[in-house]
C-alpha cells in the first residue's frame, strides 16, 4: 500500500459515506462532488513524505474513520451555548452553524444593506450560484480541500453588491456540538462586488468552550473569497476549538484589478491546527496582506502553509506570521511567493518570527521565493529565538519580577500583529482574547487557573 493510500477500513468508510451523501445530489453539484471525491480518493490523506506536510502528522486522521456530523435540529443548542463566542464588537449577531449546518434559530435575522446571505445548502439545491462562485466551489488546490468539496452539505454564501461600503462586520460562527469523533466540512464563500468594502469575522469553536477536551472532533472547513475590481475585504479568523480538536482549513483568494485582501488569523486553542492559504493576484494593482499569530503550549501543533501567486504586474503582497511556543508545542510555517514572468514591478515581503519559551518547544520555518520576473522587489526572512536577555535584564533592573518581565515581552512580541486590524472594536476584542492567552503561556498551573 502506498504512503498516500488510506488504510482499508477508513477507505471503505469514506466511500460508503460518500455514496450516501451524494445520493441526493444532481446535475453540476453531483459532478462537482464526484470529481472532488475522486481527487481525494486517488491521493488519500497527506503524509509526511509530502514536502508540504513534512512536519505535520495526520496519521491519526487517516487511521480513524470520523463519522459525518448529523444535521442540526432547531432547539438542539441555545443562545447560552454560543454566548462565549459572540460580541457586538464582532458584528450585530452572527450567522451560526452547528456541526456545519445552519442554525437559523440562533442566527442574526438580517444582513446589512447591500449584503445577501444564502445558506449554501439552499443555494446548491436551487442552483443559486453565479459562474465565479461555481468556479470557486470546484477549485481544489489540495486533497483536504477536495474532501471538503466532496462532503460539504451546508455553509454560508455571502454576496456583497457593487459599490457598497459595509460598515458593520459580518460574523460567521462555526461550532462543533462535541458529540464525539465526528467530522464536519463547513464552507464559507464570500463574493465582494466591484468597488465594495466589507469585513467578515470567522470563528471556530466547540459548545462547551475551549477547555472542552472530551470529544476529539475534526473540523475540515473551507473558505473561498472572490474580490472584484477595486474591492476591499478584511478577514479575521479566530481559532477557539476544543482542547483535543483537529482543525484543517483550506482557503482560496482570487483578487481582481485594484482589489485588496487583508487577513488576520489568531490561534487561541485546539490540539492540531493546519491552515492552507492559496492566493492568486489576477488583476493589476491587486494587493494582499496575510497576518497570523499563534501562541501555543502543551503539545499543541499549529501549521501554516501559504502560496501567494503574482500573475500580473504592479501587485503587492505581505506576509507576517508570528509563533509563540511553550512546553512541547510545535509551530510550522511554510510560505511561498511565486512571481510569474509577466508580473513585473512586483513588491512582496514575507516574514516568519518564532519565540520559544521552553527548551522543548519547536519551530520549523521555510519561507520561499520563486521568481521568474526580473523587475521586482521581494524579500523574505525567518527567525527562531528566545526572549531577549538584555530586555529581560532591563525590566528586572526596574524592579519587575521575572515572570512579569517575561510576560510583558511575550505580549509585546505578538501583539503588534493586532495593529494591522483596521476595525477598532474588533482589534480591541481580539486583543483582549490574545492577551489572556499570552499571559497563560509560561505561567504555572496554579496561575493558569486564576
Amino acid at each position: 500500500m502506498s504512503d498516500h493510500a488510506l488504510p482499508q477500513p477508513s477507505h471503505r468508510g469514506y466511500g460508503d459515506d460518500f455514496a450516501k451523501h451524494a445520493a441526493n445530489a444532481a446535475g453540476w453539484v453531483a459532478d462537482l462532488r464526484r470529481a472532488a471525491f475522486e481527487s481525494f480518493n486517488a491521493k488519500g490523506f497527506p503524509s509526511k513524505r509530502d514536502e508540504e506536510w513534512r512536519y505535520t502528522n495526520l496519521s491519526s486522521l487517516a487511521e480513524k474513520h470520523h463519522q459525518l456530523a448529523s444535521g442540526y435540529t432547531p432547539g438542539a443548542a441555545s443562545q447560552a451555548d454560543i454566548a462565549a463566542f459572540v460580541s457586538p464588537a464582532l458584528g450585530e449577531g452572527a450567522l451560526v452553524f452547528i456541526d456545519g449546518h445552519f442554525a437559523a434559530d440562533l442566527s442574526a435575522s438580517a444582513m446589512p444593506e447591500g449584503v445577501r446571505f444564502t445558506p449554501l445548502q439552499k443555494a446548491l439545491a436551487e442552483g443559486e450560484v453565479n459562474d465565479d462562485v461555481r468556479r470557486a466551489l470546484s477549485d481544489n488546490p489540495n486533497t483536504l480541500m477536495a474532501l471538503n468539496s466532496a462532503f460539504v452539505e451546508d455553509g454560508a454564501l455571502i454576496e456583497i453588491a457593487a459599490d457598497v461600503a459595509v460598515e458593520q462586520s459580518i460574523h460567521v460562527l462555526f461550532l462543533s456540538s462535541g458529540k464525539g469523533a465526528e467530522v464536519s466540512h463547513p464552507r464559507l464563500v464570500v463574493s465582494v462586488g466591484k468597488g465594495s468594502r466589507a469585513c467578515v469575522v470567522e470563528t471556530y469553536g466547540s459548545i462547551g468552550g475551549e477547555a472542552a477536551g472530551n470529544a476529539a472532533y475534526w473540523q475540515n472547513p473551507r473558505t473561498d473569497f472572490i474580490l472584484a475590481d477595486n474591492a476591499t475585504f478584511e478577514h479575521i479568523k479566530l481559532h477557539r476549538e476544543g482542547a483535543t480538536a483537529t482543525h484543517s482549513a483550506g482557503s482560496t483568494v482570487r483578487c481582481a484589478r485594484g482589489s485588496a485582501y487583508r487577513s488576520h488569523t489568531v490561534v487561541l486553542s485546539g490540539a492540531l491546527t493546519r491552515s492552507d492559504t492559496d492566493v492568486r493576484l489576477e488583476g493589476e494593482g491587486a494587493a494582499c496582506a496575510l497576518h497570523a499569530v499563534y501562541p501555543i503550549d502543551g503539545r499543541q501543533h499549529a501549521d501554516f502553509n501559504t502560496v501567494v501567486e503574482h500573475i500580473v504586474p504592479h501587485c503587492t503582497s505581505e506576509q507576517v506570521y508570528k509563533g509563540v511556543m511553550d512546553d512541547h508545542a510545535t509551530g510550522v510555517f511554510s510560505g511561498k511567493v511565486v512571481v510569474r514572468e509577466a508580473a513585473q514591478k512586483t513588491v512582496a515581503e514575507q516574514q516568519n518570527r518564532n519565540l520559544l519559551l521552553s527548551k522543548s518547544a519547536t519551530a520549523n520555518t521555510k519561507p520561499q521565493l520563486e521568481i521568474y520576473a526580473d523587475d521586482v522587489k521581494c524579500s523574505h526572512g525567518a527567525t527562531i529565538g528566545e526572549l531577549n536577555a538584555d530586555a529581560l535584564f532591563y525590566l528586572r533592573s526596574r524592579g519587575i519580577e521575572a515572570k512579569d518581565a517575561k510576560r510583558m515581552l511575550t505580549v509585546a512580541f505578538a501583539e503588534d500583529v493586532l495593529a494591522k486590524i483596521t476595525h477598532p472594536s474588533i482589534r480591541e476584542h481580539v486583543g483582549d482574547l490574545l492577551h489572556h492567552r499570552l499571559t497563560a503561556l509560561g505561567a504555572s498551573p496554579e496561575d493558569r487557573k486564576r
